[in-house]
């Protein structure tokens, strides 16, 4: 009978674990195992899908796996589904049976670490990735068909041992869906290689990531020449394995036609996706898509409504506002025009008044006449008049 077990995402501590990635650690292969009903001759199959991690975790659990086949006398076989890089080279020499595929080309290179400190912590790290090195060689020396001078070597020269030198050198067993007479190709092969994951600790680890600016360069260089995809199409199935599409660039949709891989095997039969459409597959190939009826159109036209009722009140909050501005506007102007009126009238008056000499400051007084006359005035008065 034969049991399988996936070994997918970082080799890591799991304090360092996060919820947002895959990660593997010690605790999470004694929980697989637990879940095993063996029995002796049974076949255990662990899957690799990993960039590596942690060294100390990966010896760890190659240990526990080892000590499982031994103690329940079934077979270990280790076979890569995706990546296989640094401590996940680790995982792979577990097994007894160990199966690669033409697409799957393990990478190697020497320990590495995070230094902080002055130049005797400096000179106990090298001290410690040197021990490493040593250890992981020996490992590689006591599994395949290589000298530890020989993994050493390739370990300082961050090598992507391919899958002909792979049989060669005793790093796999066995090519998975391969035809042993048919030559590999360079123009073959093909890394999926979409994404590496940071640093989560300062531990001695064996994993690629992003702050390895160097290593990434020299790995770009190593395949600058050759007309390798670096990047592929992928989709999830609703049990969320990947569904790889080699001759797609990522991003783009695939049809029918397309040629796809589910864990290194050519696709077949129904496959029912993560995002609710149905492939059908033959032979490695692309049928039939169905895509989920409904789900898209709806939510496109639900957001689309919604966005319109939006636009539409804030519309009319817009004209409510506008209105109140205009009116504001209209009631400013008629005061204005009022007092503009009342002005061109106050200077009316004031050149009115101006004129007859009215209220003028500073005016000397004229004399006022008595009201009545003396005798004397009014016989005066007289006799002029009635001289003209």
């Amino acid at each position: 009978m034969k049991h399988e077990i996936k070994l997918y995402g970082e080799i890591i501590n799991l304090v360092w674990a996060e919820e947002s990635f895959l990660y593997i650690d010690v605790e999470y292969v004694d929980q697989e195992l637990s879940k095993l009903s063996v029995s002796p001759r049974d076949e255990v199959v662990f899957n690799i899908h990993s960039l590596g991690g942690d060294t100390a975790v990966a010896f760890a659990i190659y240990n526990k796996i080892r000590r499982f086949g031994k103690e329940n006398k079934v077979k270990i076989t280790t076979r890569i589904d995706g990546y296989c890089a640094s401590s996940g080279v680790i995982l792979l020499l577990a097994g007894d049976r160990r199966i690669g595929n033409r697409y799957a080309e393990p990478f190697v290179h020497n320990a590495w670490t995070f230094i902080m400190g002055d130049k005797e912590e400096a000179s106990q790290a090298y001290e410690e990735l040197e021990k490493t090195d040593n250890m992981i060689a020996s490992l590689y020396e006591e599994r395949t068909n290589i000298t530890k001078d020989k993994a050493l070597e390739m370990m300082a020269g961050n090598t992507w041992i391919s899958a002909e030198e792979c049989l060669e050198y005793g790093f796999y067993t066995e090519l998975e869906n391969e035809d042993s007479t048919k030559p590999i190709l360079n123009s073959e092969k093909q890394i999926i290689f979409n994404s590496i994951q940071r640093p989560r600790n300062n531990s001695i680890n064996n994993k690629m990531t992003q702050e390895e600016n160097s290593l990434l360069t020299e790995i770009k260089n190593l395949f600058k020449n050759k007309k390798v995809p670096s990047k592929n199409a992928m989709l999830y199935t609703d049990n969320q394995e990947e569904v790889v599409f080699a001759e797609l660039n990522e991003g783009e949709k695939p049809k029918v036609g397309d040629a796809a891989t589910i864990n290194g095997k050519n696709a077949s039969g129904t496959v029912n996706m993560a995002d609710g459409s149905v492939y059908s597959f033959e032979a490695g190939k692309v049928t039939e898509i169905k895509e989920k009826e409904g789900v898209i159109e709806t939510v496109t036209l639900n957001s689309i409504n919604e966005k319109l009722e939006n636009l539409i009140t804030e519309n009319k909050d817009l004209k409510n506002k506008l209105d109140t501005q205009n009116s504001t506007i209209n009631d400013l102007k008629g005061r204005l025009s009022k007092v503009d009126d009342f002005e061109e009238t106050f200077n009316k008056l004031k050149n009115l008044v101006g004129q007859n000499g009215v209220g003028v400051e500073n005016e000397p007084k004229r004399p006022v006449e008595p009201a009545v006359s003396t005798s004397k005035n009014r016989f005066e008065n007289f006799k002029l008049k009635n001289s003209n």
